[in-house]
């Protein structure tokens, strides 16, 4: 839930601050992708049995949630150019 706020909030600075927005989103998806790993190994300590089941069905939706939002944020880039060259 912490996680969530902080995301929320980065997300809400990228578009604020045009100038650091690539840096913001690529640091979000990298602490996204650590803090996966940290909860997939501490999973793997605690519950080893059908560990290798749940670490490839983490990896999968982690990777359709990312091609999802690097999506989204390509068509909300490209809106905003054409926006932008329209003025």
């Amino acid at each position: 839930m912490i996680l969530d706020f902080v995301f929320k909030y980065i997300n809400i600075n990228v578009f604020l601050n045009q100038k650091h927005s690539v840096f913001a989103v690529v640091g979000s998806t990298f602490l996204r992708l650590a803090l996966s790993i940290v909860f997939v190994f501490v999973f793997g300590l605690i519950e080893t049995k059908n560990f290798m089941l749940f670490t490839i069905n983490f990896v999968l939706i982690f990777l359709l949630f990312i091609i999802f939002e690097i999506t989204i944020l390509l068509f909300n880039l490209h809106r905003e150019s054409e926006h932008n060259e329209s003025i």
